[in-house]
């Protein structure tokens, strides 16, 4: 296995005047790259052509995921942070 990092970038802010400052202010901004790669040397997978990567998982498709009438309520602690619901069943009959 090979990783890569931008060791020299993280190194310099390291030994920055001012001292080290952690975390970095651009670790957002901080990418990562999987490939795994056959002895020979060809590409079995890429993370950054992979065809089948999924985005982060949010609310929006947590609720696009719940059936009509469902109900979904996340806690934290004794709190209520999110309450989602299933979107309504357009081709049902009014009640």
């Amino acid at each position: 296995m090979s990783l890569r990092l931008p060791v020299e970038a993280f190194r310099e802010a390291l030994f920055r005047p001012g001292g080290p400052q952690w975390p970095p202010a651009d670790l957002a901004r901080t990418g990562l790259q999987l490939a795994l790669l056959a002895p020979g040397g060809a590409t079995l997978f890429d993370s950054a052509t992979a065809r089948e990567a999924q985005p982060p998982l949010s609310l929006d498709r947590l609720a696009a995921a719940l059936a009509p009438g469902e109900t979904l309520t996340i806690h934290r602690g004794t709190r209520v942070v999110a309450l989602l619901h299933g979107a309504e069943d357009a081709s049902a009959p009014p009640s």
